[in-house]
This record gives C-alpha cells, sequence and structure tokens, in this order.
C-alpha cells in the first residue's frame, strides 16, 4: 500500500492517451476505497506541450476532476510548465498534522522587538 498514511495523491494521465485515463479512474477508486479519509487528490494531464496529439479533452478531465472533489491541472513534464503550480496547490490544500498545530500553539512567541541580554556573536 503505497498511499499508506499519505496526505495527498496526485494523480497523473497521458493527455494524448485515453488508457491512461481509464486507469486513474480505477486509481482513484482505490483510493476512495482503502485509502485516508481526508486525502487531497489532484487529477493532473500531462504533455500539455502535445495539443494537436490530445485524445482527452480538458473540459472532460476537469469535469470528473470537479466530480470526485480533486483539484485539476494539465501540465508538461518535458518542459516543466505547471508542475511547481502542481505542487504548490496540493501543499495549500494539505492540512499540517495536528501535533505541528499543538505545537505551535504552546510555544512562546518570539518577540522580534525585544533585545538579547546576552549576545553570543562575534560582531
Amino acid at each position: 500500500m503505497y498511499y499508506r498514511g499519505s496526505s495527498a495523491a496526485i494523480l497523473v494521465y497521458d493527455i494524448t492517451k485515453p488508457g491512461s485515463f481509464a486507469a486513474l479512474k480505477d486509481w482513484v477508486q482505490e483510493l476512495q476505497s482503502n485509502g485516508p479519509p481526508d486525502l487531497v487528490l489532484a487529477v493532473c494531464g500531462n504533455k500539455s506541450d502535445l495539443q494537436l496529439d490530445r485524445l482527452v479533452g480538458n473540459s472532460t478531465a476537469e469535469a470528473y476532476a470537479k466530480k470526485i472533489g480533486a483539484l485539476y491541472i494539465e501540465t508538461s513534464a518535458k518542459g516543466g510548465d505547471q508542475v511547481e503550480t502542481l505542487f504548490f496547490e496540493v501543499a495549500k490544500k494539505v492540512p499540517p498534522p495536528i501535533n505541528m498545530v499543538e505545537e505551535c500553539l504552546e510555544e512562546d512567541v518570539l518577540d522580534l522587538g525585544k533585545s538579547s541580554e546576552h549576545s553570543s556573536g562575534c560582531c
């Protein structure tokens, strides 16, 4: 189970291969049945640089992503287009671990306006 303990799953299909989009749907069913209940999903159409060879319509994939409550983005791994955006958008949806939130609430807040009584620097 590769996805045990995961916070997010990026499901990638090739916009030029309808079979890869069908396989993505199988993975979604698998994740919904056996994955964590709060798993963030992202549907990613790859090879956006091959628009002339597209066989999976953008509207079809986007509607499917909306239906399953997933983010949707198209990328080109070859050119790096939108790859950083994909990871950034997924990261924004993943909640911080509960223990991290508790630690932040319990820690003292650093006051940058206070001067230190003890200097450990050389200058």
